[in-house]
Order: C-alpha cells, then sequence, then structure tokens
C-alpha cells in the first residue's frame, strides 16, 4: 500500500466519516495530494539546474487555472498566466536560464492551452517548431515596486510556484470547454481552439462575442461565462535535474482542497486570484481530530493547513562521500 493511501487509511480510522465529509467543506490540506490549489515549494535554474514541472486534470471537467511563479528572496511574482485544461489533461514545461545566463526562463512544448498562448507559433503546421518559450521577468521588485534588495533580474531564477483552480470551463455560452479540449491530428492530440480563448480575453470596444471573457470599454464581456465553481482534482509534481552533476530529485505538489465555493476567473496577468482569494474557514487533523477555524482573511486559513511548530529532517554531511545536505524551506503566504 502506498504511504499516502495508508495516511488516508489511518486518519479516515480516527477521524470517522462525518470527520471526512467535514474535511471536504472547508480548506485542508489534502493526504492524497489532489486539490483545488498546488503548492510548488521549489524550482531553480542555478548551477545547471533545471526544473520539469506538471500539473494533472484527473476529472472529467475542463479547468481554468492560474499559473503563478515566485522568485525566493522575497516571494515577488516573476510570471503569470492562465492555463486551459481540457478533461483528464496533463500540463509539462521545464524551467532553466535565459540565453544570456542571467534570469529563469519557462519552456513549455505542451500544447494545452494557455493565455497567452506560449506553444510555438500557436498553430501545428511544423512540428519542428512546437516549443515556446518565455522569460521571467523582474518588474514586480524593481522601480516604484522595490523592495530594498536587489533589482537583478538574477532573483528569478530560483522561486517556487502555486496554480489555483479559477473554475470548471463549461460549454454553456461560447462553447470554451470544447475549445480547450484535444482532438486527433496527424501530429497527434491537439486542443481544438486555443485561439478562441486568447480572443476571448482580447481588448475589443465594439463588443464583439469573441472577446467575451474580456469586459472592455463597454462592459459586454464577462469571465464568469462558461465557468463553474471550482471542484478540485488537480495533482502535480516537479523534479530538478542537474544533467552534468548526474544527480535528479523530485517531489508531489502540496495539495490544498475546497479552496473556494466561488468562480475566481480572472484575466492573465491579473495578481488575482491569489492564496487570500479562498474561503476563511479551514479543516486541520490535530491530535486524530479535525479542528475547524474562522479565520479574518481567506489567507489565514491557507497558513493553517501548512502551519507547523518545529521541522525534523535527516541530513548527511561526509567529506570522505563528497556528502552534502540542503534544506529548502518554503513560506508560500510569506507575502501577504
Amino acid at each position: 500500500m502506498k504511504r499516502k493511501s495508508l495516511t488516508t487509511a489511518v486518519i479516515a480510522g480516527l477521524t470517522g466519516v462525518a470527520g471526512m465529509v467535514g474535511v471536504s467543506n472547508a480548506v485542508n490540506l489534502n493526504p492524497d495530494g489532489l486539490g483545488q490549489v498546488l503548492l510548488y515549494p521549489y524550482y531553480s535554474a542555478r548551477g545547471g539546474n533545471d526544473t520539469l514541472i506538471s500539473v494533472v486534470n484527473t476529472t472529467a471537467d475542463a479547468k481554468s487555472v492560474k499559473v503563478r511563479f515566485l522568485e525566493a528572496l522575497n516571494s515577488r511574482e516573476v510570471l503569470d498566466f492562465n492555463l486551459y485544461l481540457s478533461a483528464f489533461d496533463v500540463w509539462a514545461a521545464a524551467i532553466t536560464v535565459d540565453d544570456d545566463g542571467t534570469g529563469g526562463r519557462l519552456i513549455i512544448g505542451d500544447s494545452s492551452c494557455t493565455v497567452p498562448y506560449f506553444y510555438g507559433a500557436g498553430t501545428f503546421e511544423d512540428e519542428n517548431d512546437r516549443f515556446g518559450t518565455v522569460d521571467f521577468l523582474n518588474f514586480a521588485y524593481t522601480g516604484d515596486f522595490a523592495d530594498g534588495a536587489t533589482g537583478d533580474i538574477e532573483r528569478t531564477e530560483s522561486g517556487y510556484l502555486e496554480m489555483i483552480e479559477m473554475g470548471v470551463l463549461t460549454d454553456v455560452d461560447f462553447g470554451s470547454a470544447t475549445a480547450a479540449t484535444h482532438i486527433p491530428t496527424e501530429f497527434g492530440p491537439r486542443p481544438l481552439d486555443c485561439a478562441q480563448l486568447v480572443e476571448a480575453w482580447t481588448t475589443d470596444t465594439t463588443g464583439g462575442s469573441n472577446t467575451y471573457w474580456n469586459p472592455a470599454d463597454d462592459g459586454a464581456g464577462d469571465p464568469n461565462f462558461d465557468h463553474d465553481v471550482p471542484a478540485g482534482g488537480l495533482f502535480g509534481g516537479a523534479a530538478i535535474i542537474n544533467v552534468e552533476e548526474g544527480v535528479m530529485f523530485s517531489y508531489n505538489a502540496e495539495a490544498i482542497d475546497a479552496f473556494s465555493s466561488s468562480i475566481l476567473h480572472t484575466s492573465p496577468g491579473s495578481l488575482e486570484p491569489d492564496l487570500n482569494s479562498g474561503d476563511n474557514t479551514s479543516n486541520v487533523f490535530i491530535g486524530g481530530a479535525v479542528n475547524t477555524q474562522t479565520w479574518p482573511t481567506g489567507v489565514e486559513a491557507v497558513s493553517a493547513t501548512v502551519l507547523y511548530n518545529e521541522l525534523m529532517n535527516e541530513y548527511v554531511t561526509n567529506p570522505a562521500l563528497n556528502a552534502m545536505s540542503e534544506w529548502v524551506v518554503t513560506f508560500p503566504t510569506k507575502r501577504f
């Protein structure tokens, strides 16, 4: 039996069915790794490292997901965009250094819909031109946003990321779920029409229906079109690889479930939703029982689910083996 499955079984035995049902109604850390919010505690493009990331939609529903990267020094955002997953979809990407070797870069070889659309040139005509790249940016800690530390782009080379489900994507108004759904092509499965989802966020003051998510100047668009409330079922993981050193270590993303009972769909580039956008009641297992608390803000409910009084871990330091250990401790709600 897998460790996580065993953990879940033990918790179920301690709390009973009623306790487990209660957990699903408030913000909680899901021991099975499935949730509405995924926290990836570390990425690195330093010292020859690359980081591979993935997210999986385990449900039969299409999903809208906010993807956000934050640098390690002071948790300032370096990139965000919208990801639209079809049913049972997997999206993967890699983080490495840019051409100058001074900052982080995301490489996307996955055709799942994003806005902006990063997959190649946005067409499927040339299989050899399928990779897209986007460099991390330092705008959130320079100029008017300077935080007293260095403004160098080098800060973007390590950090962490979060993925927040904004809602279930539907076909009720404009067929958005179908547009994001993969269909067979000569190059393998590809989404039907990612361009439709890109255009839905395009500014169009004429009020054309193709910009149906963007309120635009006349207020015709609505981000809630073709959306239902988030339902969870996401899991993810990452692997940090150093080919030259022959080193790889991987981890599963921490999953927060029952984060929000409201649609959270926002434009790409928006600072929302964030970890303060969810419900403000948390359920935490303490001493074999479910502890329920209601907090002034949503981010405090998130903090409650990942809060520890102390950390314990193993390490090895042996000069004869050239052995070293590093700890990486991430504070996902620090910036609030």
